[in-house]
């Protein structure tokens, strides 16, 4: 039985990604890595991190429904951040931003053998980062501010009006 079960994890770890690392052990508790630049970027990195709650409740495939929620990770001085799992919580979407880059993406499932990801970006310059602040990002930010059902906490809601209002005003200095 033992051997079965050992044959089972090394099977699941197999299909891990190569930039992905991982911790052997029960189930998914969280996320580490480091967040670094490709360019040398006095701007400071931030993660937001979406959550995907587990529900009672099925849609019409049998799949179950989740609840979204957020809330922002603030890497260290290092670079290096860590994103608990709350228990309910069986999906993680991590976007990491920091000002002239592109967002990044990376998406974690809780997994039965794997107690932690290990996950570094680094993020690369974007030479036309003002013209896809204000299509895509501001937007998007925007949300998490104003929609109930993330629950993000006010002091993050407030970190991002902060962030998007600094943003601004470099942009507008910037304009001719």
């Amino acid at each position: 039985m033992r051997l079965g079960i050992w044959a089972l994890l090394v099977l699941m770890l197999a299909g891990c990604s190569d930039k992905v690392g991982y911790q052997a052990g029960m189930v998914t508790r969280e996320v580490t890595g480091q967040v670094s630049f490709e360019e040398a970027s006095g701007e400071t990195p931030f993660v937001l991190v979406r959550m995907h709650g587990a529900t009672f409740i099925k849609n019409s495939d049998g799949t179950r429904l989740t609840r979204p929620s957020a809330r922002l990770v603030y890497p260290d001085s290092n670079g290096r951040y860590r994103v608990y799992l709350d228990d309910e919580v069986n999906r993680v979407d991590l976007y990491y931003i920091a000002r002239g880059t592109k967002p990044a993406q990376a998406s974690f499932e809780r997994t039965l053998g794997v107690s932690a990801y290990q996950f570094d970006i680094s993020l690369k310059k974007d030479a036309h980062w003002h013209k896809g602040y204000y299509i895509g990002l501001k937007p998007i930010l925007s949300g998490y501010i104003t929609e109930p059902r993330y629950k993000m906490p006010p002091k993050d809601q407030l970190f991002l009006g902060d962030w998007m209002s600094e943003t601004e005003n470099r942009l507008d200095q910037k304009a001719p």
